[in-house]
């Protein structure tokens, strides 16, 4: 997927989030590549790649580069019944200015700090049973690669995505 974006009269929260309007028009310009495999009768890996190029980076500050990767082992057993997935999940994003948010008026704006945030490897573990269309029951391992909270790990400037830590839970779809 490639697409180009001319946005004109951009609204946006400035570094003290205030509401400003951009000057000139920015163009954003991406290209996404997908693809699904599916071997040895169980086995699956999703693949996204993301790439962009926005000419005010100062005002759109997002990463260049994001990847992300899924290797699982899906069956189903008991009749198909019980649908078991075990994998790994794999994230790696570039540096990148980002923004700062503000929980008073629940507000993305610029990052008032002159430090880059990205360059991120994330490596989550997991297996799903589901149990019916809609309930599953998850263990998850996230963030195998690091240990405690890393300054490096913000994707929001200071909110830092947690270290190391194991979840499980169940996720139940509402559909009619």
């Amino acid at each position: 997927q490639l697409s180009a974006k001319n946005l004109t009269n951009y609204i946006y929260f400035d570094q003290t989030a205030k509401l400003q309007q951009a000057d000139q028009n920015i163009q954003v310009v991406s290209a996404e590549i997908t693809k699904r495999f599916h071997f040895l009768k169980n086995f699956h890996l999703y693949n996204q790649l993301s790439f962009q190029s926005i000419s005010d980076e100062a005002l759109i500050p997002l990463p260049a580069f994001t990847s992300y990767h899924s290797f699982f082992y899906g069956n189903k057993f008991f009749k198909e019944s019980l649908h078991i997935q075990v994998g790994a999940d794999l994230w790696l994003i570039s540096d990148y200015r980002g923004y700062a948010y503000s929980p008073d008026n629940a507000q993305f704006f610029i990052n008032p700090a002159n430090r880059q945030l990205g360059n991120i490897q994330q490596l989550d573990l997991f297996v799903n049973f589901g149990i019916t269309q809609n309930g599953r029951l998850f263990v998850k391992m996230e963030n195998v690669l690091q240990e405690n909270y890393d300054e490096a790990s913000e994707r929001i400037y200071q909110y830092p995505i947690p270290g190391r830590a194991l979840k499980f839970g169940l996720s139940w779809r509402m559909i009619n």
